[in-house]
């Protein structure tokens, strides 16, 4: 139909200028706030190269999905695109939620989220909320999924394209960071390893050690694991300081907008001077958000996790000023200490808990429900998390919360009215079920296990191959986790059949996870790949036993070449692990004619493993790891009697 035609045409530019504004800072978030209808006509304008590549993609994909379902009527397609033309003007999509959430697996959610509540809808619009929704998830997942277009779009032609539509973006101006008095070592740094890769050069080991305490300090002792520190950390530096001190014209913009203010009180408007000083003070807050967030960073960048948690939490309690709600809302939004904590371990996740905790105490559901589950969906994901480092009860009892928390988002990310959120958090409820349940073993674990794999199920109804491939393979190798664990645990035929769809999940998963385009993913899949691998070759005797754990340990080995110790530790330990248990289980086979290599080779990876893990931060993987390490040195000693 022609109405569907257009519907997808105007979804799909505004996908594309959605996408390449949230693209178009790499450093995330120093870019002004834009209004939605701008975002379209930037849309359209981007017509060169891989953007005119991926606006088709988006229409297209846009297209399919209107197309598929034949309750979608030509009506209900004309309401739905004359409402999206019609977006008001003076509704803004803040970049900072938006850069942060392209990474990841938020981004349509953010975007859809913010466009729905702002679009004129009826209560007897339904109907056309769901078309709305199908058509920009489907354009946003194939634009942002463009890997031509994440590669090719610059800030430059970003802004360009910008003026041309009179979009008011503006690239802050930087100061020095507080770390200023090493940046010739870290731009020499960079320097070398691009010319030639990493090298130690002139610098002695103190240097080095001098250096790396500017940020906290390395995990490595050598001078070529404190050099990779350096330059992993000169990466972060040199993004950080292109995020630096206040924007030119937003400051200008301010003494306008008091002068104005000093103008209409002049002439007794004092209506006016109410509305000009309350712009005032909202971009003062913003400016004062952004310079906290700024030394948030900055903290983050030297390890300093409770000051950044301090900055945040102050900067965001200033604005109950203007909307008491909006302080719970900054605290949802900001995921800088969880993704901290990802990287590098530490207790940013109990820091990110204390935050989303304060958020969900704030916000209700009458007023608020999609900030509200989003709220608990961001505590859900940091109880999970911190509670698979902490063995025993405590670390149960933070699962159980986990579980808990994302059961009170399903509540309000419901599958008919919010089907991408539901089935993120669907998948996000499926680890904390698996992890419980691994911890519980018996029947209570299977128990457990069993309602992950149905909570994986579930999302895949809404996360298909064909119009989400990256969610898709990311609940496709989470449903080959559970699978695996299922299958562990209960055994004989059926734990076998289990264990083979858990092989077929991660398969299916690599097809979009490649290498080239998705490297952690790719490593972490293959990781798990690995341990399902090393789980049927126990269970097999003979050759193809033995073949089994052969290409397992294969596998770990591939994924090693993203998960290295300075750029990812802690799932580089995670791997190392592995390879210690595929090692000692090749040992244990019965195929096995020398025990004794595969066993010292168990043994140092165990003890590798043991150079990440923290004993006060990741209590249960340290326990874990050292207990492996004693099995595996006991079993050596045994050798020598």
């Amino acid at each position: 139909m022609t109405v569907q035609k257009d519907l997808a045409t105007h979804a799909g530019a505004l996908c594309v200028g959605t996408v390449a504004f949230a693209l178009g800072d790499p450093s995330g978030g120093t870019l002004l706030a834009t209004p939605i209808t701008a975002l379209a006509a930037l849309g359209f304008t981007l017509k060169v190269g891989c953007a005119a590549k991926a606006e088709e993609k988006a229409r297209n994909a846009a297209a399919r999905v209107l197309s598929r379902n034949p309750e979608y009527s030509e009506e209900a397609c004309q309401r739905a695109l004359d409402l999206l033309k019609e977006a008001p003007a003076t509704s803004r999509l803040d970049p900072k939620p938006l850069a942060a959430a392209i990474h990841g697996q938020d981004f349509e959610a953010v975007v859809v989220t913010h466009l729905l509540g702002v679009l004129a809808l009826g209560d007897d619009d339904t109907h056309v909320r769901e078309i709305i929704e199908a058509a920009l998830v489907a354009g946003l997942v194939a634009a942002k999924n463009d890997a031509d277009f994440r590669a090719g779009l610059t800030l430059e032609l970003l802004l360009e394209t910008a003026r041309k539509q009179n979009i008011g973006l503006a690239i802050a101006k930087k100061t020095a960071a507080d770390v200023a008095d090493i940046k010739a070592m870290l731009s020499e740094l960079i320097e070398r390893q691009e010319e030639n890769g990493s090298t130690a050069g002139d610098y002695t080991l103190e240097e080095l050690v001098e250096a790396a305490e500017a940020f906290g300090g390395g995990t490595g002792s050598t001078k070529a694991e404190l050099l990779a520190f350096l330059t992993t950390k000169a990466a972060e530096y040199n993004s950080f300081r292109t995020q630096i001190d206040q924007i030119d014209e937003r400051v200008a913009g301010l003494g306008n907008l008091k002068a104005a203010a000093q103008n209409a009180a002049e002439r007794l408007d004092f209506e006016e001077v109410e509305n000009l000083l309350s712009m005032v003070h909202a971009t003062e807050l913003e400016i004062a958000w952004e310079t906290a967030s700024l030394r948030a960073d900055n903290a983050l960048l030297r390890g300093r996790t409770q000051q950044a948690f301090d900055l945040i939490s102050v900067a965001a309690d200033a604005f109950a000023a203007v909307d008491p709600v909006e302080p719970a809302s900054r605290r949802t939004l900001d995921h800088r200490l969880y993704k901290h904590a990802l990287r590098y371990g530490g207790d940013g996740f109990l820091h990110t808990i204390a935050m989303k905790r304060t958020a969900v105490d704030h916000i209700t559901e009458i007023e608020q429900p999609g900030l509200l589950g989003d709220a608990q969906d961001a505590l859900a994901n940091a109880l999970s998390n911190q509670g698979v480092r902490y063995g025993g009860e405590e670390g149960e009892k933070l699962l159980a919360e986990a579980i808990t928390a994302y059961y009170e988002a399903l509540r309000v990310r419901t599958e008919a009215d919010h089907p991408v959120r539901w089935a993120m958090t669907q998948n996000n409820l499926g680890i904390a079920l698996r992890n419980q349940g691994n911890r519980a073993g018996g029947e209570a674990g299977a128990k457990l296990l069993a309602e992950a794999v149905s909570a994986y199920r579930a999302a895949l109804r809404v996360h298909t191959e064909t119009n989400s491939p990256v969610q898709w393979a990311e609940t496709q190798n989470n449903l080959g986790a559970a699978l695996r664990s299922l299958g562990s645990n209960i055994g004989g035929k059926e734990g076998a059949k289990l264990l083979a769809e858990a092989v077929a999940a991660y398969r299916a998963a690599l097809r979009v996870y490649t290498e080239a385009h998705h490297p952690v993913d790719w490593a972490m899949t293959q990781n798990n790949l690995g341990a399902v691998l090393r789980n049927q070759g126990s269970r097999t005797v003979g050759e193809e036993g033995a073949k089994l754990l052969a290409e397992a340990v294969a596998t770990y080995q591939a994924a090693l070449r993203v998960r290295t110790k300075l750029d990812h530790p802690v799932p580089w330990a995670m791997t190392q692990g592995n390879l210690a248990l595929a090692n000692e289980a090749i040992a244990e086979h019965e195929s096995c004619t020398d025990r004794r290599p595969h066993l010292e080779a168990a043994l140092a990876y165990a003890e590798n493993a043991l150079r990440i893990y923290d004993p006060e931060h990741m209590p249960y993987d340290f326990e874990k790891a050292t207990q492996l390490r004693d099995r595996i040195a006991a079993k050596l000693a045994a050798l020598e009697d």
